[in-house]
């Protein structure tokens, strides 16, 4: 994902509008990527929602930042908690976002869910973060069909994350995809 502004941007995270356009490399395809499952790469990918955008809102229906482990009694955290704790980290860093929100289904009985509102506040005090309200709801499913997209959602844009919010260490890619108005205008208006 690349961020572009004017000729005269001196910034290492945005590109100058004259040398991209110049550039025949630089608007291959643009829609969507195969990206590192990495924190990192999930911030670095969401960024121009979470540093621009007033309300970003995250939809995953198996989100979760604790697990328990088989045959243990204390939890641990998920690795999607470190994916939410980069993207907080960029939203804090661009100063737009005043509300960051969770959604999931708790139908489809993720351990540690219940905790989520709790964990999540504790996330954002853990990182210092006092001027971004932070909220979790719970929601349905809208039919019998068990739902796999996972999205992060600004108030005018929406990212499709094809493999959700969890991280690997084996190399592995997920597909991430801006989405366009036929698919987008009916989450934001769901979601936003």
């Amino acid at each position: 994902m690349r961020l572009i502004g004017s000729s005269t941007e001196k910034s290492k995270i945005i590109d100058q509008i004259d040398k991209i356009l110049l550039d025949p490399n630089a608007f291959r395809d643009c829609r969507g990527d195969l990206i590192p499952r990495t924190a990192f790469a999930y911030g670095k990918i969401s960024s121009p929602i979470l540093l621009r955008s007033r309300k970003v809102v995250l939809v995953d229906p198996f989100i979760t930042f604790r697990f328990l482990p088989q045959y243990k009694t204390n939890w641990q955290p998920d690795r999607r908690r470190n994916v939410v704790k980069e993207m907080l980290k960029i939203a804090q860093k661009g100063r737009f976002v005043e509300c960051f929100e969770i959604f999931y289904e708790p139908v489809n009985q993720v351990y540690g869910a219940e905790y989520l509102q709790e964990d999540l506040q504790n996330l954002v005090d853990e990182l210092g973060i006092k001027n971004i309200d932070v909220a979790c709801h719970p929601t349905k499913k809208d039919s019998n069909t068990k739902q796999h997209a996972r999205y992060l959602l600004g108030l005018h844009s929406g990212l499709h994350f094809d493999h959700g919010f969890d991280t690997a260490e084996d190399d592995s890619r997920n597909h991430v995809e801006w989405m366009g108005n036929s698919v987008l205008e009916p989450l934001l208006k769901k979601f936003t």
